[in-house]
């Protein structure tokens, strides 16, 4: 941001990041500005009228496959509550020359008459993290203590379900009440991480500060308390802005607090080693890409090759208002490693169906990735290039079915995993984490169900016993019920301890859901502690990653 003489951002210069949103008076800033002679700024392209228009265009979101540009455009008479609506989200698809096709507004519920702004989009275009403006009654108490309150959704997780985006389920993130009316969300490709820039006190927007969380519901709408990533990125002044590229590795976000060409720019750091706590000293992606004004977002697809960025551009530039999208080659020394965009489809019987996808490397068995094929049984996976691995597809009522592929920076598409309507063997269930050979499952002695590696979905044998277990609750009528997640120790500790809640709140889920929503349910997450046996063997192992569900007592 402009910077006054204290060093702090000029209040003229302000931008408030959700509700009025992030825009600049760029016509009032007067600092010299490089001349357009300079052979760099050849390589800012403007998309034209089919993005750009006489109104402000932000927050550009392009996904992976570079095919959709998502993006907020601000007081628009097509705004869903016309031209006093702060934010409405927008979109594009790429055409058959390499052109945008004209952009439309994504409508109903994505928007509302409130602020609505869309963060972040997972690779199969199914999923997106936004800020929904949209306005619900909130009631705190019970009975005649109850107070009813209207709020905005605020930072939410939508699902494309049949080709309809779900209504935004808000999000939850342990010892946090409210992000504050200026903030900034992504979601790592992976769906295992959630940054978030906010200031923690809410006095001055800003100074906001990058944060993680860790996932601990397999739906991304509940996660850890917030960890900040430390002085090498935080400084005292504004960062946010958070872009996780496909690598899983790369982080590009703004700063007013580093060195730098304007108001706030584009920085890029690395993960070091598997470490989400430790960073490389942050990068700045040079005069191409950051002018002398305000740079507060950017969006990278899988390729790596290319930034989309907002702004009013330099003096001389194509522009149609205030604030326009661009899209700039990203120099080599600042793109992120490679990685591999793999799309595909899951049948059974030649027919499409939902299920798992689960990515396996071939040399230790290690799962690296897994998804979920929507209905059309299609699903896309984002993948470490020159590697072999296998991607093993899974729906309920079938056996597993397994592919080898050797990836390369290359994208892969059209490969089918075939399940040939096969119903599932016992033996062939999607987890080795059976209980020990020659041991039968005594429902009411022995609550335990056991989970795929890495994974917290409940299997058909699960659910069989569920299924059992529901019923016996209902006739029981137990006071309470809680249910304790555990791994197996292959892993980092902290993945663990969130893997092993999720198992316990899937299990939750699933009993809520099947007759049991009356009967207070609590969940723990052990991780990888009190194993069950040894983890030395694949067998010790299949019996440490399960849950086990205690009833208390009869009503």
């Amino acid at each position: 941001m402009p910077r006054s003489a204290s060093g702090r951002c000029s209040a003229s210069f302000c931008a408030a990041l959700v509700g009025a949103c992030i825009w600049l008076m760029f016509p009032f800033f007067t600092q010299a500005q490089p001349s357009t002679d300079d052979p760099a700024m050849t390589h800012r392209d403007n998309p034209g009228p089919a993005i750009n228009s006489t109104s402000i265009e932000i927050l550009p979101l392009v996904s992976p496959d570079g095919q959709t540009l998502y993006f907020d455009r601000k007081y628009d008479p097509e705004n869903i509550g016309g031209q006093n609506d702060d934010d409405d989200i927008y979109m594009a698809t790429m055409q058959p020359d390499g052109t945008w096709g004209n952009a439309v507004n994504v409508g109903s519920p994505l928007n509302s008459p409130g602020s609505d702004v869309l963060f972040w989009i997972s690779a199969d275009g199914n999923a997106a993290l936004m800020h929904s403006g949209k306005i619900i009654k909130h009631t705190v108490g019970k009975g005649k203590k109850a107070k009813t309150t209207e709020r905005s959704v605020g930072l939410a997780i939508t699902r494309r379900v049949n080709g309809a985006w779900t209504e935004p389920t808000p999000v939850v993130i342990q010892g946090l009440a409210s992000l504050g009316d200026s903030y900034y969300a992504t979601i790592s490709p992976d769906g295992r991480k959630l940054i978030i820039a906010y200031n923690p006190g809410h006095e001055d927007p800003e100074d906001l500060d990058l944060f993680i969380c860790t996932a601990i519901s397999s739906d991304m709408t509940r996660w850890t308390q917030p960890i900040p990533l430390g002085g090498t990125i935080n400084t005292t002044m504004f960062e946010g802005a958070p872009f996780m590229a496909a690598d899983n590795r790369t982080l590009y976000f703004a700063s007013a607090g580093h060195d730098g060409f304007g108001g706030s720019d584009l920085l890029m750091t690395r993960r070091i080693g598997n470490s989400w706590n430790a960073w490389t000293t942050p990068v700045n992606l040079g005069g191409t890409i950051n002018t002398p004004m305000f740079e507060a977002s950017l969006s990278v697809p899988a390729t790596g090759d290319s930034i989309y960025v907002s702004g009013s551009g330099f003096p001389g530039e194509l522009n149609f208002g205030r604030s326009d999208i661009y899209r700039l080659q990203l120099p080599q020394e600042f793109r992120p490693f490679p990685a591999t965009l793999v799309k595909g489809s899951l049948v059974a019987a030649g027919k499409p169906v939902e299920g798992l996808i689960r990515v396996e490397r071939n040399s230790d068995k290690l799962e690296i990735f897994s998804t979920t094929s929507d209905h059309n049984g299609r699903f896309t996976l984002i993948l470490p290039p020159d590697a072999d691995l296998s991607v093993i597809g899974w729906a309920s009522g079938h056996a597993e079915v397994s592919l080898p592929i050797r990836t390369s920076t290359q994208p892969i598409s059209g490969i089918t995993l075939d399940l040939a309507g096969e119903t599932t063997p016992e033996s062939n269930s999607p987890t080795t984490s059976k209980p020990a050979p020659g041991k039968a499952m005594n429902v009411s002695a022995d609550p335990v169900i056991y989970f795929p590696t890495g994974s917290a979905m409940i299997t058909t044998e699960a659910e069989q016993i569920l299924k059992a277990l529901a019923q016996q609750f209902i006739g029981q009528k137990p006071h309470g019920i809680t249910v304790l997640g555990f791994t197996d120790d292959e892993g980092e500790e902290p993945m663990n301890d969130s893997l092993s809640l999720r198992r316990a709140i899937a299990v939750k889920d699933w009993l809520q859901g099947h007759g049991l929503g009356e009967i207070a349910i609590q969940t723990i997450g052990k991780g990888e502690r009190e194993p069950k046996a040894k983890d030395q063997t694949a067998a010790g192992r299949a019996l440490n990653r399960r849950a086990e569900i205690v009833a208390h007592g009869r009503r």
